[in-house]
């Protein structure tokens, strides 16, 4: 998925959640997380350029290990530390970037234990199309839904 449609469903889910009790900066602590975790993809892209001319099929292989389990893992301790400032801007951070490291896992391929482990794992054998178009979806839903919060 792009970092747009990861930041507007995930942050919806986030915002769904945590605006029962909304404090200043809650959508952007929604919406921004899910976006600047697709970070990370830079460094690969860069340092292999040749490789990922072509991305279709092959970001999971520019994934650090924060868009995987391990990334779960550092994000609920952060999100830990955060808590003992505000509580809800914490489960949003957490929220948000949970949800977009659980669509990527789904969408595509995973490396659930890198770098421990490089075994990777396909939930679903979507084709391309099917990828754009579940993708189009979630955007369009998500952004149908979020006109209930602006």
């Amino acid at each position: 998925m792009t970092f747009f449609t990861h930041s507007i469903s995930a942050g919806l889910i986030a915002y769904a959640v945590t605006s029962v009790n909304p404090v200043p900066g809650l959508i952007w602590a929604c919406l921004l997380p899910a976006a600047l975790l697709d970070l990370d993809h830079l460094y690969y892209i860069l340092k292999d350029y040749k490789k990922f001319k072509k991305p279709i099929g092959t970001l999971h292989e520019a994934r650090s290990p924060l868009h995987e389990v391990a990334g779960i893992g550092i994000i609920s301790i952060t999100s830990l530390i955060i808590s003992f400032w505000n509580p809800t801007l914490a489960i949003a951070i957490g929220i948000s970037i949970s949800v977009h490291i659980l669509e990527d896992m789904i969408m595509g391929i995973s490396r659930p234990y890198y770098p421990l482990n490089k075994d990777q794992i396909k939930f679903f054998n979507f084709t391309f199309n099917q990828k754009v178009l579940i993708e189009l979806s979630v955007l369009i839903i998500s952004i149908f839904l979020w006109t209930k919060y602006l």
